[in-house]
């Protein structure tokens, strides 16, 4: 599997819409880095929010990764697997539901 993009509305540290985009990356491997606060393990929940609707981190309580200012938010992930490309989004909303 090869991450492309990720893509994050009103999630976390995030307000807003944001897009990281992975294949600017040359490299097989890249740092994520930032001081404290920067979003780090935001990025890392994202991903592991959308691929297993869990993170080590938050358990299975992943509508706490919506900012808590916001009304409504989503994590989309990108990628390759097996040569095909996939997408999967995740919706949240303040009334507690998720569609994966």
């Amino acid at each position: 599997m090869r991450i492309k993009k990720l893509k994050l509305k009103n999630i976390n540290s995030f307000k807003g819409e944001f897009e990281i985009d992975f294949e600017k990356f040359s490299g097989k491997l890249f740092l994520i880095s930032g001081p404290t606060g920067s979003g780090k393990t935001t990025i890392i929940d994202s991903i592991l929010a959308s691929l297993y609707h869990k993170t080590p981190r938050l358990s299975n309580q992943v509508n706490m990764l919506l900012n808590k200012n916001s009304r409504e938010g989503y994590i989309k992930l990108l990628f390759t697997h097996k040569n095909k490309e996939c997408e999967i989004e995740v919706k949240f909303d303040k009334r507690g539901t998720k569609n994966f």
